[in-house]
C-alpha cells in the first residue's frame, strides 16, 4: 500500500482525456511531491468546479502529506460529503493515522506523562473528530492528570457522539475485532468520579441514575449497578432525602436480592426513619444467610432494648461480643440487658469491662 495512493493519481492521469491545466499541474506536483504547488492548483480547480469529490480527495491527500491534520481532515469530509468514491481510501489512512497517534499516546499514559499523552491524543482527534474512543481516553488521560474540567469535556464529548446501544451491538456482531459490544460506561463512571470527589451532590445523583439506568438497558456489570447507588446514597444522604434513598435501595434489592449489604443499608434506613419494626424484619432476613453479622445482631439487640424486651436482647448481643469483645454498644446494652433480667454477676462483670474499655 506504500504507494497505493501515488499509483492510483496517475492511473486516473493516463485515464483522464479532457482534464484541465489546473488538474493536470496538480497531479504532476503531487507525483514530484511537491504538495503546496499541488494545493494551489486544486484551489483554482475548486474555484472554476467546487462539487468536485476527486479534488477534494486529492486536496486531502496533499495535506495529509504535509501533516496538516486539520485541513486534511476538512477536504476528505468535503469529499466524503460529495460522493463515497474515495471512502475506502479515506478510512484506511484516517485508520492507520489514528492508530499511529493512540498507540504514542498509550506509551505516554503507561509512563504517566498525561500532558504529552493528551497531546497525541489531541492530534488523534482532529484526525478522527467523530471516534467517541479517543475523547473517552482523552477523558481518563485528563482525569488521572488532575485536570478535572477538561476531562469533563472530554466524556460529555464522548457521550455526545457515541453509537446508539444497538449499533454498539451490531459493530460487535459484524467485527470479529471487537470481542463485546462498546457501550461507553468509562465515560460516565469517570464523570461520576468526578463528581464524587467535587462532592456535587447534583451531578452524582444524575449520572449515578443514568449509569444503574444504562446498566439496566444493556444488562451490563453489576459492579458498575452497586458502584453507582453507592455513591447515589451517599449524594441523597448528604441532602437528607432518606426516602429517595430507601426507594433506590429497595430498586436494587429487587434487581439483587442476594445481596446482604443492600439489605442493611435498608434496614439502616427504616431504622432513621423508626420504622424500627421494618429493620428488625430486615435483619432478621440478613441472619438467616449470616448469623454472626455484627451490624444485624447488635441493632435488633438494641431495638429489642428500646422496647425492654432484655430477655429476647441476649443472644443477640452475646453474639456481637463473640465477634468483636471491645463493642462499646454491645456491652452497654448488655448491661441493661443481664441487670433488667436478674442476672447480677454477669452484669457487674460486663459493667467493669465496658468501664475499663470507654
Amino acid at each position: 500500500m506504500k504507494y497505493y495512493l501515488t499509483l492510483l493519481f496517475l492511473i486516473l492521469f493516463a485515464l483522464s482525456g479532457c482534464i484541465s491545466p489546473e488538474m493536470r499541474t496538480a497531479k504532476i506536483a503531487i507525483n514530484e511531491r511537491d504538495y503546496f504547488r499541488a494545493i494551489e492548483n486544486l484551489d483554482r480547480e475548486l474555484a472554476r468546479i467546487p462539487g468536485n469529490a476527486n479534488v477534494w480527495f486529492l486536496k486531502g491527500y496533499a495535506y495529509e502529506k504535509l501533516s496538516d491534520w486539520q485541513n486534511m481532515s476538512m477536504s476528505y469530509d468535503s469529499s466524503l460529503a460529495l460522493s463515497d468514491e474515495f471512502m475506502s481510501e479515506i478510512e484506511q489512512s484516517i485508520s492507520k493515522l489514528v492508530s499511529r497517534y493512540y498507540r504514542k499516546s498509550v506509551m505516554l499514559f503507561d509512563s504517566s506523562l498525561w500532558d504529552s499523552a493528551l497531546f497525541y491524543l489531541d492530534t488523534a482527534i482532529i484526525i478522527d473528530k467523530s471516534n467517541f474512543r479517543l475523547y473517552r481516553q482523552a477523558a481518563i488521560t485528563t482525569y488521572r492528570g488532575d485536570k478535572y474540567d477538561q476531562a469533563i469535556e472530554f466524556c460529555m464529548a464522548a457521550i455526545d457522539i457515541e453509537p446508539t446501544i444497538f449499533a454498539a451491538r451490531d459493530e460487535a456482531s459484524n467485527n470479529e475485532k471487537i470481542a463485546e459490544p462498546d457501550f461507553n460506561m468509562e465515560s460516565r463512571n469517570v464523570l461520576l468520579a468526578i463528581y464524587h470527589e467535587q462532592k456535587d451532590t447534583n451531578n452524582v445523583v444524575e449520572w449515578s441514575l443514568n449509569i444503574m439506568n444504562r446498566v439496566e438497558a444493556i444488562d451490563g456489570d453489576p459492579n458498575d449497578y452497586l458502584s453507582s447507588l453507592d455513591k447515589l446514597i451517599e449524594a441523597y444522604d448528604a441532602m437528607e432525602e432518606n426516602v429517595l434513598a430507601e426507594s433506590a435501595i429497595m430498586k436494587a434489592i429487587e434487581k439483587f436480592p442476594d445481596n446482604i449489604q443492600l439489605k442493611l443499608n435498608l434496614a439502616t434506613y427504616k431504622s432513621r426513619s423508626e420504622d424500627y419494626q421494618g429493620a428488625v424484619k430486615i435483619f432478621e432476613e440478613v441472619l438467616l444467610s449470616d448469623p454472626n453479622n455484627v451490624y444485624a445482631n447488635l441493632t435488633i439487640g438494641t431495638v429489642l432494648i428500646m422496647e425492654k424486651k432484655y430477655e429476647e436482647s441476649i443472644p443477640y448481643l452475646e453474639a456481637v461480643i463473640a465477634e468483636e469483645p471491645d463493642n462499646l454498644s454491645a456491652l452497654q446494652n448488655l448491661v441493661s440487658a443481664y441487670y433488667n433480667t436478674e442476672q447480677i454477676d454477669k452484669g457487674s462483670e460486663v459493667r467493669k469491662r465496658w468501664e475499663s474499655l470507654k
